[in-house]
């Protein structure tokens, strides 16, 4: 894997109170906000924060957009099969905290397009498990994500992205 970065992107929920952060077209629950490494893990920007970096937000999403395209390129998701052998959805686990970050990169799309066709269905469930599905698959509510998500410690949203050639945007929310 590439190593972790000291900045970069990720997906956070707006009741935790980012004060720094690009809204995502569809959310109503998940931003993309910027972050960086500290002597105690993955801290989003402060308001002060991103201040004092003074780097411009396009310049910042071209440098986390490098990471997230080595990261996405790198990883080797996990694929799930039904009994007569189809690709139902594949998981994406990394311990890499801007894991996220790889629904926005360019290579997404073509790291599953040749498995789950062009356009696809992703709910990143925590900020190192993502579940991606084929966007003509069965309904996702039958994929018992809404009671993973119910017995998480932290997990990250139910909203559901959809990923296409445009790129990505939310469409909806499994419902708990």
């Amino acid at each position: 894997m590439p190593a972790i970065p000291a900045r970069g992107l990720l997906l956070e929920v707006l009741v935790a109170g980012p004060k720094v952060y690009s809204e995502i077209s569809g959310a109503k629950k998940t931003v993309l906000a910027p972050a960086y490494q500290d002597t105690i893990g993955t801290r989003v920007y402060t308001a002060k924060s991103w201040a004092a970096l003074a780097v411009p937000w396009e310049e910042f999403v071209r440098e986390a957009m490098v990471h997230a395209d080595a990261l996405i390129e790198k990883i080797q998701p996990e694929v799930v099969r039904n009994s007569a052998g189809v690709a139902e959805y594949a998981i994406l686990q990394s311990e890499d905290p801007y894991l996220t970050s790889t629904l926005f990169s360019k290579k997404f799309l073509p790291k599953f397009s040749e498995i789950f066709g062009k356009e696809l269905h992703v709910v990143p469930l925590t900020r190192g498990r993502i579940y991606v599905f084929p966007a003509q698959g069965r309904p996702l509510s039958e994929f018992g994500i809404a009671e993973e998500y119910a017995n998480l410690l932290v997990p990250l949203t139910l909203e559901v992205f959809q990923i296409t050639k445009e790129g990505p945007k939310v469409i909806g929310e499994i419902i708990r």
